[in-house]
């Protein structure tokens, strides 16, 4: 790799996380790329493969830059950075980040009622309640997001009676769940994973550890579950307002969105609201969890505060601010559920 000053380096993050691509216009394209490289610790095995990834950042550039003076100007409520992901095409971002096989249960799963009154305008269990939402996991390569999604409202409710903060095992879910037929480029369901749980019981993280690729022998030990589950509740298809009020009541919903496009890939933050984004049952493609809601004062728009899998290097802090009250955009609404201890 050519050799940059840690001025041209700083420079090149700054581009990748401010609201507006600050460009180091002394860069060649092959330095922004080595640079970009070795931010994120990219490493390509030949010549060949390393110009074929330069091509896909440098359209992919394009695109961050393009949105993101249209942002600038008022037209999109959120903006892009050349992330992690920015040396992948789209169809190459879907096949190895996305795994999820929309299908909602018709078996274990209560149905939500909602309470009656008021809820609040605002909420988030990340400041409103202490040691009920853990850190930002990281699935990888691998099309887990089922089982952290799943794991992810587990956790929550967990937390929530326990008062501390536990981390359990997406690991075990993938190996054993289906006997292992939720493989990472096949993907799962949530509701798979929770019943499982409820079958089973659940391990801790570091009894067993995320190894970020499947097709492992089931290595579940009954001695070290930390909790059998006993049921899991779904909320109403398309019905953003019993999300609403379940996201108020109860610690981490697993939702499932449509989570295709090339802005989602690349996004940085503000409210992603991209009319194109499907809802229907089919059309959805990844499974994340809401932990708050809201309303963005500077563009008026109401958000569920969503929880990636991407680790805290991905949008803001490995969360986005997903439209809310626009017609279950992207499907956010269509395919939730929480656990119930």
């Amino acid at each position: 790799m050519s050799k940059l000053s840690s001025t041209a380096i700083l420079a090149l993050v700054a581009s990748a996380s401010a609201l507006q691509p600050v460009l180091d216009t002394s860069l060649t394209i092959d330095q922004e790329f080595d640079t970009w490289a070795s931010v994120y610790g990219k490493f390509y095995e030949t010549e060949e493969l390393k110009a074929q990834r330069k091509q896909v950042f440098q359209a992919n550039r394009e695109t961050v830059i393009s949105h993101n003076e249209e942002f600038e100007k008022g037209i999109h409520s959120f903006n892009l950075e050349l992330n992690h992901l920015a040396d992948l095409t789209n169809k190459e971002y879907r096949d190895s980040m996305l795994g999820f096989e929309s299908k909602i249960s018709t078996t274990a799963g209560q149905t939500f009622k909602a309470k009656n009154g008021t809820v609040p305008t605002f909420w988030d269990w990340r400041t409103n309640a202490t040691n009920v939402v853990g850190a930002v996991k990281n699935q990888g390569s691998c099309g887990s997001c089922w089982a952290f999604s799943a794991v992810a409202t587990m956790e929550g409710a967990y937390n929530q009676k326990t008062g501390k903060v536990n981390s359990f095992s997406e690991q075990e879910l993938v190996d054993c769940t289906n006997g292992g037929a939720n493989t990472c480029s096949l993907g799962g369901q949530m509701y798979q994973g929770i019943e499982y749980a409820i079958a089973n019981g659940i391990m801790a993280e570091t009894d067993y550890p995320y190894k970020g690729s499947s097709g492992h022998a089931c290595a579940f030990d009954k001695t070290k579950s930390i909790h059998q589950f006993s049921s899991y509740t779904n909320i109403t298809s398309g019905d953003e307002n019993a999300l609403k009020t379940a996201t108020y009541e109860k610690p981490i919903i697993s939702v499932g969105i449509d989570a295709s496009s090339i802005w989602f890939q690349l996004y940085f933050g503000g409210v992603f609201d991209v009319k194109s984004c499907k809802n229907t049952e089919d059309q959805l493609d990844h499974g994340v969890s809401v932990v708050g809601y809201g309303t963005d004062p500077k563009s008026k728009k109401d958000y569920w505060t969503v929880r990636n899998s991407w680790g805290g290097f991905w949008g803001m802090k490995g969360y986005i601010l997903m439209v809310r009250n626009k017609d279950n955009q992207c499907g956010v609404a269509t395919q939730a559920c929480f656990a119930d201890l």
